[in-house]
């Protein structure tokens, strides 16, 4: 398990707009928005 610290002011790009959709999807399950953070809890495999 890896924990991930982003800057939330940079906006997720990725070269295809259902991808960006499924990420996006992604990201409202599994991550966690605290003091201007997104903190995520993954275990590989998670992004496949």
């Amino acid at each position: 398990m890896k924990v991930i610290s982003i800057d939330t002011s940079t906006p997720i790009e990725t070269n295809k707009p259902t991808e960006s959709k499924k990420l996006s999807n992604y990201l409202a399950a599994k991550w966690d928005v605290k003091q201007g953070q997104v903190v995520v809890n993954m275990e590989e495999g998670d992004t496949k």
